[in-house]
């Protein structure tokens, strides 16, 4: 079962951008000395340091940090070459020559960069206009507790972009979107400005493969497709009709969940985030060896399989390969002496 998000924001009608979550079941981590072919020194230099690259809003919580970070350094080190013919599907799909960490990691850091809470009631968002040396600065509309306890993860970064190039068309003051982040400005002149959210069903016990250790590769396996699926939402362009790499309606009959039908929850294309998903955890369940139990495999198969599940083909019965070149963006802006000028509560 995954456990799918959405982002909504009250500036613009937002289609939802879906990530996962998971399932649970139960094992223990073999120590370092059992030979399993899954382990890494995470203590080992790292070609790619993406542990610093990402900067966390310090309303994420500890448990996601401390989560995360090993993640990070996992991926840093993981190389998911397994010899089969999932390589050379996986290595196409992300258009790289291998698939060490020092390559996954880099193309995750062209995506990913800013990881922030679920609610975004917590982050200030600004309008720039060059011309006025003006920043025009809100908040952003939250969502209930309620409607993000499922949410796994958005790539909200893609919207804010979009909507800052929808104001542009409107007026022509404006240059693009900003938002607030640990007290600094980010710039959203490209779509990929690696501005991600991250909710509670990443972390949570219940929606974990091996719901008794939090540090498992399993679990890790799962946010890691998550963190590929997202990150593919920064790519793609609006001339090849590719932008965002938006999720397209489930159509009854296609074998998709019921629960998900007539619901932007799939895919129909060949290079998107559920296959790039699915593709991901297929090589995890061939490399994590020792340090998968058997139950942890069969939950991770079963999240694949369900990836696979949304990936359904267009009603003329074509499954077309999109155009990932994400747009050139706009210029950035110094905005060192700007005003800013507060538009609402803040």
């Amino acid at each position: 079962m995954k456990i799918c998000p959405s982002a909504a924001l009250g500036l613009l009608v937002l289609v939802p951008l879906l990530g996962c979550g998971g399932s649970s079941s139960k094992s223990d981590k073999p120590s370092p000395g059992s030979g399993g072919i899954g382990f890494v020194d995470e203590n080992e230099p790292a070609a790619v340091d993406l542990v610093s690259h990402m900067v966390l809003d310090r309303s994420v919580s500890a448990t996601a940090q401390e989560n995360l970070t090993r993640d990070f350094r996992r991926i840093e080190r993981f190389d998911l070459t397994t010899n089969t013919a999932n390589d050379t599907s996986l290595k196409n799909i992300l258009e790289v020559q291998d698939l060490s960490g020092a390559t996954m990691s880099a193309w995750l850091k062209e995506r990913i960069r800013y990881l922030l809470s679920p609610d975004l009631s917590k982050y200030r968002v600004g309008t720039l206009e060059a011309g006025s040396r003006s920043l025009y600065v809100s908040r952003l509309p939250g969502l209930d507790a309620n409607e993000t306890r499922n949410m796994a993860a958005a790539m909200i970064g893609t919207r804010l972009y979009e909507i800052g190039k929808t104001l542009r068309t409107q007026d022509p003051t404006v240059d693009y979107m900003m938002i607030e982040v640990n007290n600094a400005w980010v710039h959203l002149n490209t779509q990929r400005n690696g501005v991600m959210q991250i909710g509670p069903a990443l972390f949570d016990p219940k929606f974990m493969p091996n719901s008794s250790n939090p540090s498992a590769y399993a679990n890790t396996a799962v946010r890691v497709e998550t963190l590929f699926h997202e990150a593919r939402h920064a790519d793609g362009n609006e001339v090849s009709g590719s932008f965002g790499f938006y999720h397209a309606l489930c159509p009854a009959g296609s074998g998709v969940a019921k629960e998900f039908v007539d619901k932007a929850a799939c895919d129909d294309n060949a290079n998107g985030p559920y296959t790039l998903g699915a593709q991901i955890l297929k090589a995890y369940l061939a490399k994590c060896g020792d340090f998968c139990s058997a139950q942890d495999r069969s939950v991770m198969q079963a999240f694949m399989l369900d990836s696979l599940s949304r990936v359904v083909r267009r009603p003329n019965g074509l499954l077309p390969r999109l155009d990932d070149t994400p747009e050139q963006g706009f210029e950035r802006v110094d905005i060192s002496n700007f005003a800013l000028i507060l538009t609402r509560a803040n």
